[in-house]
């Protein structure tokens, strides 16, 4: 009998600590004020957010994204956001950009319109991530 609640013991405390509660980030491109999703991200992400400029039209793009990333420099957020938008990283100026690691910590706006295109473009951030972890 002492076999088996120490079985169900060690099973309840690998259950607890697996359990782990995943970041929660606002996930935009664009007016993220007015249209955004709350994402779950995986581990070893943080919360990415950034205000840019193209052709004199600002914009934002905010997501999860692994916290090795949040060093990045400017050139390389350029890169990043020429691929997810098809906008030439030439033509791209960065007015601010910004990593934090706690729940919604980059304010992405106060309505959750949750349209096809933001999904899309949570997914190709989501996708480019994936590609860029397994390169490294």
């Amino acid at each position: 009998m002492n076999a088996l609640k120490l079985t169900s013991f060690l099973i309840l405390i690998i259950m607890v600590t697996k359990t782990v509660k995943a970041l929660k980030c606002y996930s935009c491109y664009g007016d993220c004020t007015n249209q955004y999703q709350i994402a779950e991200c995986a581990a070893n992400d943080q919360c990415a957010g950034v205000n840019y400029s193209y052709n004199g039209q600002n914009s934002n793009l905010a997501g999860c994204i692994d916290s090795s990333y949040c060093s990045a420099t400017q050139d390389d957020v350029k890169y990043l956001i020429s691929l997810l938008t098809g906008e030439s990283a030439d033509l791209i100026k960065i007015n601010k950009a910004q990593c934090c690691g706690t729940d919604l910590c980059i304010n992405g706006g106060n309505n959750a319109n949750r349209n096809k295109f933001l999904k899309r473009i949570s997914l190709i951030f989501l996708l480019f991530n994936l590609f860029i972890k397994t390169l490294f």
